[in-house]
C-alpha cells in the first residue's frame, strides 16, 4: 500500500509540474487585419499585413516609418531602432528615386524638384537656372552641386537648403 501511495504522489507531482510549465509558456493569439492608410491626405498602402492582438495593432516599423517620411536604421549590437526624418521639399518627403553620385551625397532630378515645389528651371549647358518667385540661383557647369546623368539633370539636395527649398 505504501508503494501505491508513493507512486500516486510521484505521479501527481510530475503531472502538476507539467501543467505549470504549460501555463508559463509564451503564446499569443493574433489575427491578420487590413487597414486603409492615409498620410497627409494621401492614400498609402503597405505590403505586409498587420497583426491585431487583443485589440492592439502591430504594424511593420520599416514600412510605416517610410510612409511617414522617416528613414529607419537598426543597430544590431544594441538592438536599437533609429528613426530619422527624411529631408522634405515643399513639405513633401523627397522621392526615393534620388541618386548617389561619387561623394555619397543625395541628389534629386530638377524635373522631380519642379513637380514637388513651384520652381522653374532651365538647363542649358553650361548653365542651370532655378527660379522660385524672385529668387534665382544659377549653377555653371562644371559645378559640384549639379550633375547630368542619363540625359537628366540632378542637383545636390544639400545645395537646395541654401536656396531655401528644403524645409
Amino acid at each position: 500500500m505504501k508503494k501505491v501511495i508513493a507512486a500516486l504522489i510521484l505521479g501527481l507531482l510530475i503531472g502538476s509540474a507539467t501543467t505549470s510549465l504549460a501555463d508559463s509558456s509564451d503564446s499569443v493569439q493574433a489575427v491578420f487585419a487590413k487597414f486603409n492608410f492615409v498620410v497627409n491626405g494621401e492614400k498609402k498602402e503597405i505590403k505586409t499585413t498587420p497583426l491585431v492582438v487583443e485589440g492592439t495593432s502591430y504594424l511593420p516599423v520599416r514600412e510605416v516609418s517610410s510612409l511617414l517620411g522617416y528613414e529607419l536604421g537598426y543597430d544590431d549590437a544594441t538592438r536599437t531602432i533609429k528613426l530619422e526624418q527624411k529631408q522634405t521639399v515643399g513639405g513633401k518627403p523627397l522621392p526615393d528615386n534620388n541618386i548617389n553620385y561619387n561623394d555619397n551625397s543625395e541628389w534629386i532630378s530638377v524635373t522631380e524638384l519642379a513637380k514637388l515645389v513651384k520652381v522653374s528651371f532651365r538647363a542649358d549647358p553650361p548653365e542651370l537656372t532655378i527660379q522660385k518667385g524672385d529668387n534665382v540661383k544659377k549653377y555653371l557647369y562644371p559645378d559640384p552641386n549639379v550633375v547630368i546623368s542619363n540625359g537628366s539633370t540632378f542637383i545636390k539636395i544639400n545645395s537646395l537648403k541654401e536656396f531655401g527649398l528644403i524645409d
